[in-house]
Order: structure tokens, then sequence, then C-alpha cells
């Protein structure tokens, strides 16, 4: 198990939690996790945005569905990034990325 506190995170429970098994023939096994999926009623937003943010910490992009913006994210997608310098940005990047694609699977319901 390894812990991973969100840079910058306001909130405690912004940990993401890593938990590495072993599968057969020594590879490592993903436990696969469903997009919780939203109804599009207003009234059940804050119930699968308490599910959506579980997801993400387990997903690993946590930071990307905070409130406030990750201070590493570009502030253009169309920014170039140099990966000898700016590996926090790329990983930050890549975390909105994955957030962004999760949103809309699970806004699709």
């Amino acid at each position: 198990v390894e812990f991973d506190y969100c840079k910058g995170s306001p909130r405690p429970f912004n940990i993401l939690i890593r938990i590495n098994r072993k599968g057969p023939g020594d590879k490592m096994a993903e436990s696969s996790i469903r997009v919780p999926k939203f109804s599009g009623k207003r009234e059940d937003f804050a119930g699968w945005m308490m599910q959506f943010e579980a997801f993400a910490e387990a997903k690993g992009f946590a930071c990307a569905v905070e409130e406030k913006p990750e201070t590493d994210l570009p502030s253009k997608d169309s920014e170039v990034l140099d990966p000898t310098k700016d590996q926090a940005k790329i990983e930050a990047k890549a975390r909105n990325k994955k957030s962004v694609l999760h949103v809309d699977v699970g806004a699709r319901g």
C-alpha cells in the first residue's frame, strides 16, 4: 500500500491509495472499478459527486477534480512542455485529461 498526497490539496481526504496485488504469473493485477453514472437529476448530483471523488481517488486523478485547480496544470492545453523540465506539468495535464474522460463517461449514464 502506498499513500500519495495531492500537492496543495485543501481537503484532508485527498489521499491517493494504491494497492498492488500480484495476479497469475506474478503480473500486477488491477481491480476494476466502474465510473459512477450520473442520472442528470439535480437532486442526485451531491451523491454522484461524492462517489465520483472516491472513484477519482482510486484511479489516481483526485487532484484534477478539486474545486481549486492544480498549481502545476498548464494554463493552455496547447502549451509545449519540456519533459526534462516540466514533469510536474505533464503529470498534472495527464490527470486532468483522465478526469475529463471519466466525467464524460459518467455523465452519459
